[in-house]
């Protein structure tokens, strides 16, 4: 038995937490859009003090990790992240402010956000680095051909325009480059060009639904299909690493009751003859069905490649083993003619 099961067993106590932190991110949004209301004093006292309640359910949190083990607290980074957000209100007034990234602690809970949160995004940045290097020469040419072409929007006084200075400048012609990107108020950028008698209605049109149809449906799928294949690569190393853990377990169980079993076999009989080597490696490796795991593919090509370093590792040995034994044989000859002699 424990000394301290309630400190130890924190199944329960995370789900604890984890409530907490969902009702102080709530709270934060309430206590956001109370606070400028004179009228409602009396709630803004209230949810102040359920929130100090909840940021003391914090301190108490980091202060039973210490308790448990203070030098294993700071060896993990993620319950440094926890404290550094927890005792950030403590600071500066001015950042109080920064309440509300305490919602972050719940990324510290949770294995599969940790997951989602470090390697999933990680992996997705560095393979959409260069379709975001990409993604910037189409949106210079546009950005560039976009103020031309607007020229004559650009230079018309009225004051029913409201876009009418998107693309004045490489600036402002980046910008709305970008918003057109996420489809955002691309059919009101075109009614307000459709209102300057001057500009060329149907290149503008072409510009904007090329650009839309570059920008929105082939690039931003791109993005999307890169975090859908990284969450997926993700996923099957979890189930690989899942498969190898039940594999250890039932191996190491089996082991332990194959040796049990063989230690009182001997102790009952021992002028058995023992079984061969290879006969209880066989033994060993026959495991019950599982699963079938695919491997990724860049896991399946390493392992190919590791294979075939091990193959010419093992020709090495022999031709090295080959060569001692024909040294071995030299010098045994010499030895025995030497002695003749």
């Amino acid at each position: 038995t424990t000394e301290r099961p309630v400190l130890t067993d924190w199944s329960l106590q995370i789900h604890k937490i984890s409530f907490s932190i969902m009702l102080n991110t709530m709270l934060l949004g309430v206590q956001a859009e109370t606070s400028n209301k004179p009228d409602l004093s009396l709630a803004n006292k209230v949810l102040n003090g359920i929130n100090w309640v909840v940021v003391a359910v914090f301190y108490l949190e980091i202060a039973l990790k210490w308790m448990v083990d203070f030098w294993l607290f700071w060896r993990n980074a993620w319950n440094i992240f926890d404290f550094i957000l927890t005792f950030l209100r403590t600071l500066v007034k001015v950042l109080c402010t920064f309440r509300v990234l305490r919602a972050l602690k719940i990324t510290a809970k949770f294995r599969q956000v940790r997951l989602l949160a470090l390697l999933a995004i990680t992996r997705s940045v560095k393979d959409l680095v260069p379709v975001f290097l990409l993604l910037l020469i189409p949106m210079y040419i546009f950005a560039v051909t976009g103020i031309p072409l607007f020229k004559e929007q650009t230079q018309y006084d009225a004051e029913n325009l409201t876009y009418g200075k998107s693309f004045e400048g490489i600036s402002n012609s980046f910008s709305t480059v970008f918003r057109l990107l996420t489809i955002d108020h691309w059919y009101s950028l075109l009614e307000d060009g459709w209102n300057v008698p001057d500009l060329n209605k149907v290149a503008c049109g072409a510009f904007v639904i090329s650009w839309i149809i570059v920008g929105s449906f082939i690039f931003c799928h791109l993005f999307v299909g890169f975090m859908v294949s990284n969450f997926g690569s993700i996923e099957k190393h979890q189930k690989a690493d899942l498969f190898k853990a039940e594999i250890l377990n039932k191996t190491m169980s089996q082991t332990s009751i194959q040796v049990e079993t063989s230690a009182s076999t001997t102790l009952c009989s021992p002028d058995q003859t023992d079984v061969d080597w290879e006969t209880k490696v066989m033994q060993y490796l026959d495991l019950p069905e599982v699963e079938q795991v695919v491997l990724p593919r860049d896991t399946l090509f390493r392992y190919f490649e590791l294979m075939e370093e091990l193959q010419r590792n093992l020709e090495e040995k022999k031709r090295l083993h080959h060569l001692k034994s024909m040294e071995t044989k030299n010098h045994l000859t010499f030895s025995i003619a030497h002695s003749i002699e």
